[in-house]
């Protein structure tokens, strides 16, 4: 599964995070409202799992 690609529809900026099964989760990362973010595992075997903010 492709990591997921994110974007920011709320009002102000959120720190979010990937989560990875069987594998490492993607660093929390800054991201501004309604601007993307690439969230991704050092694995690249690992299936997407989900999203949280952090």
């Amino acid at each position: 599964m492709e990591p997921p690609k994110v974007t920011n529809n709320c009002t102000g900026t959120k720190n979010l995070k990937g989560i990875f099964k069987y594998g490492y989760d993607s660093a929390c990362e800054s991201v501004k409202k309604n601007k993307s973010a690439l969230l991704t595992s050092s694995r690249p075997w690992v299936s997407y799992d989900k999203v949280v903010t952090c």
